[in-house]
């Protein structure tokens, strides 16, 4: 008999390598894994042996891959991407559409917090909700790091010292159109329901707390060269983010530079350290345990929201990060806080460094609801794929080749101790099947 697990991959960039982590560990369990762009494979899913999809979110767009998959005689799992080191059970809320409970066998959570948030949302989901962690802080440890430590370690070699910006305002910048361009995108994907006077309001707050973040990381930005001339500043801007508004507000201001190609982690610990306004990447330079401050200005309850500021030093003054910056560039490690309260603070919204990986006690949750088919030879017909048109958009985000593939998932087995050989097929346009050794 055989195990089949489908993983959706949305955006490459950011999913591929806790992905094929979860791939390795689904191989030792006997799981057949097909993971790649979702377009294509949600496209498929009736076309392939029944088994078990692992999405990575819960709002309308990812219920309705959810639908497909049921529709097609498959188990259906989730974990919420967004939700990581979310702080806020509103929030965390928001981003499950009403329908998960009736398509949703199993979801996965990060954190007891977020598991405690959806049984009192979805009663009718207990028992069937698993906090597991997240593969993503899996792939934080620095033995998975080596490819993005030799690119760290050529940023440096090529931009010197440098203090990381990473920015997030989708909302006021989008990268494609406006902010109603955007609001309307939060309304097709079920995240705001135009209809709430109270979601209307938290819009209203999310647009002005980010501008009032582009203040002030704009304040701080200079007010750090004033107090040292000589530090040299990156400003990285999110890939939902329209450059030509940053490369304009640091037009003149000596030492600071705009640049966004490149892995993230690398331009991360490549940095001396990293400076946010309430962002993911912020989360996962303190699991990288990279020095890393959090500005967070004014009293909007947005900044509530993250764990990462609760758990890392926190500035509401654009002055006074600006001056801790300059004491740790002078050699002041006391700027970074306390790891082991921080920690702490942050374990009820993600389990990270336990001995036992997320990855594996994701897919020991699957095996549980895994049905078990004969073996198919289906899957590796390229000709049997149904084509699904896709937006140029989409393309970009979810490509990736088989040697890519090849090369990632070889250095993810051997630095997690699989040494069985892997076979690694495409199957379709950036969508890969991984078989279990025979």
């Amino acid at each position: 008999m055989a195990r089949y697990l489908y993983l959706p991959i949305e955006e490459a960039a950011r999913e591929m390598r806790a992905r094929l982590l979860l791939a390795r560990h689904a191989l030792e369990h006997g799981f057949t894994v097909v993971l790649g762009q979702q377009w294509l494979l949600s496209g498929n899913l009736d076309r392939m042996p029944a088994g078990v999809v692992l999405v990575k979110g819960n709002n309308f767009a990812q219920a309705r891959i959810m639908r497909t998959a049921k529709d097609a005689g498959h188990a259906v799992a989730s974990i919420e991407e967004e939700a990581l080191g979310l702080a806020d059970e509103r929030e965390i809320i928001r981003l499950y559409d009403p329908k998960v409970p009736s398509l949703c066998d199993l979801a996965l959570t990060q954190g007891d917090f977020q598991k405690t948030c959806l049984e009192r949302r979805f009663p009718e989901m207990r028992g069937r909700i698993v906090t597991t962690g997240n593969a993503r802080a899996d792939m934080l440890d620095r033995r998975y790091m080596a490819d993005v430590l030799v690119d760290a370690e050529e940023l440096r070699a090529n931009h010197g010292p440098y203090v990381l910006v990473n920015t997030n305002y989708a909302s006021i910048n989008p990268r494609e159109g406006d902010t109603l361009s955007y609001f309307r995108l939060c309304v097709d994907v079920g995240v705001i329901d135009p209809n709430s006077e109270r979601d209307m309001a938290d819009f209203r707050t999310w647009c002005r707390w980010e501008h009032e973040n582009v203040a002030a990381i704009c304040a701080a930005i200079r007010t750090v060269r004033d107090f040292d001339s000589l530090a040299k500043i990156i400003v990285r801007p999110h890939p939902s983010e329209n450059l030509e508004p940053w490369n304009q507000m640091v037009r003149g201001i000596d030492g600071v530079s705009v640049i966004r190609e490149g892995d993230h982690l690398a331009w991360t610990l490549g940095s001396e350290l990293l400076l946010h306004t309430s962002c993911t990447t912020g989360l996962e330079a303190f699991l990288l345990d990279h020095p890393v401050l959090s500005l967070t200005p004014g009293d909007n309850p947005w900044h509530e929201l993250y764990a990462v500021n609760h758990c890392t030093p926190r500035f509401t003054d654009p002055k006074a990060v600006a001056n801790a910056i300059s004491r740790f560039r002078a050699g002041d490690q006391s700027v970074r806080g306390d790891r082991g309260e921080a920690l702490a603070k942050l374990r009820p919204h993600l389990i990270a460094g336990d001995a036992d990986p997320a990855a594996e006690r994701t897919i020991t949750a699957l095996a549980r609801i895994a049905p078990n088919q004969q073996p198919s030879a289906n899957l590796t017909a390229r000709d049997t794929l149904r084509e699904v048109v896709r937006r140029e958009r989409h393309v970009v985000k979810a490509f990736v080749d088989l040697r890519e593939v090849r090369k990632r998932f070889q250095s993810i087995a051997a630095a997690s101790g699989w040494r069985p050989s892997t076979q690694i097929q495409e199957i379709g346009p950036s969508l890969f099947q991984l078989d279990p050794p025979s």
